[in-house]
């Protein structure tokens, strides 16, 4: 049997976690996460670490990343240059971009609770505690959100226009100094452009070269097999992928790091179920990314 390396390599907030510790169960696997990791995604992270605008909590959660992918990247390019033992294996998964979106929030609401409170203050917007300002906050952030991709024709055109002209998106909605507003807004588009900025461009696979079968998009070659499929299909999806490495009996997927049991959980849920939200979840589904994986329904 092979011996595998395997890299969990998505957006995050995709059972990543979950995966790579169901993984690493399995004998002759070894499994990691990553977000990011390559030789360009790693200079691109070196410019958004030492930027003065970088808070504290995303300086540390990114820096420890960073050093992980440096030592990741190497062993990836090892093993794809054929000096090791090890066959590669790369899962991507999709989700829905608004749960995604939710998700990704909870994860890193306490890095995000002081931009809140400080958009809030800017705008003389009164909260009560904490509690209060990420309900408020978000369900504000979401409807400018949605307002800004129907002004600009919707998410697509959206992507484009801000690799030319961000200030034709932003315009007079968030102003350039409310740098912490404009990365949020770039957060939330994440899921529509990562398979393109990231896995295509790291790995040198275009997603149109893979193949579908099962529900998943699939490609092999004399070092690795790659796999993308949704999060949503996740139960049907692993075992799949596992049979095609000739591995049965997959272990019960093991849940970990739940968002439910988050900070501000609650809340932040009730901001997302708010009418601003549905308008940004039209927006979304209108988007080619979400008519390829299904997320338009």
């Amino acid at each position: 049997m092979n011996k595998y390396f395997a890299v969990v390599y998505q957006i995050g907030k995709v059972a990543s976690t979950s995966i790579v510790a169901t993984l690493n169960e399995i004998e002759n696997i070894e499994a990691e996460q990553s977000h990011f990791f390559g030789k360009d995604d790693l200079l691109e992270s070196v410019h958004s670490l030492v930027s003065p605008d970088i808070s504290d909590y995303f300086f540390g959660h990114n820096m420890g990343q960073f050093v992980r992918n440096v030592s990741l990247t190497r062993r990836v390019n090892a093993i794809r240059a054929g000096r090791t033992d090890e066959r590669l294996v790369v899962v991507s998964l999709t989700r829905d971009p608004l749960d995604w979106f939710r998700s990704s929030v909870a994860q890193d609401i306490e890095g995000h609770l002081v931009n809140f409170k400080s958009f809030l203050d800017g705008k003389g917007v009164d909260y009560a505690d904490d509690s209060n300002a990420v309900k408020i906050a978000i369900a504000r952030y979401l409807n400018v959100f949605s307002e800004i991709l129907e002004e600009c024709g919707g998410v697509d055109k959206t992507l484009k226009l801000l690799k030319v002209d961000p200030e034709k998106v932003f315009g007079h909605r968030i102003p350039k100094d409310d740098i912490s507003t404009r990365r949020f807004f770039h957060n939330m588009l994440r899921p529509f452009n990562w398979l393109e900025k990231h896995f295509e461009k790291t790995l040198k696979l275009k997603l149109n070269d893979m193949t579908e079968k099962d529900g998943m998009l699939i490609a092999s070659d004399e070092t690795g097999d790659f796999f993308i499929f949704r999060y949503e299909d996740l139960r049907s999806a692993m075992p799949n992928f596992l049979t095609i490495l000739g591995i049965e009996n997959a272990p019960k997927i093991k849940k970990e790091n739940i968002s439910k049991n988050k900070k501000f959980a609650s809340e932040i849920n009730a901001a997302f179920a708010t009418p601003a939200a549905a308008n940004l979840e039209s927006q979304f589904k209108k988007s080619s990314f979400s008519k390829q994986f299904g997320y338009c329904g």
